[in-house]
């Protein structure tokens, strides 16, 4: 997938402008690049795990081996379903707390 691809998906799935969304994406690659260039490990459900293999310095910039590792389905909704949960039961002891100051 080409960077132009990419931006048309995002505007197709989010419904927002080309011009709202492409100066958000290319901060998101230079972020993710120089992330990868530090040799920092990337954690980025649901795309998984990223880090760098190895490097090597060529004539016109860097290559990077990368090892990613993605979640099975399940596991991504398993975690999904543990956060609403969480969620949940923030939302609940919040109101606990709120109802006992008030008292």
């Amino acid at each position: 997938m080409r960077k132009k691809e990419l931006l048309e998906k995002i505007v197709a799935s989010t419904g927002a402008r080309q011009a709202v969304v492409k100066p958000i994406v290319d901060a998101v690659l230079q972020e993710l690049g120089e992330a990868l260039a530090r040799g920092d490990k990337l954690v980025l459900p649901p795309l998984g795990r990223v880090s760098v293999n190895k490097s090597k310095e060529v004539e016109d910039g860097k290559v990077y081996v990368t090892k990613v590792r993605q979640p099975s389905a399940e596991a991504l909704e398993k975690q999904r379903v543990e956060r609403k949960e969480k969620q949940a039961a923030k939302k609940a002891a919040e109101g606990v707390a709120e109802t006992v100051e008030a008292s």
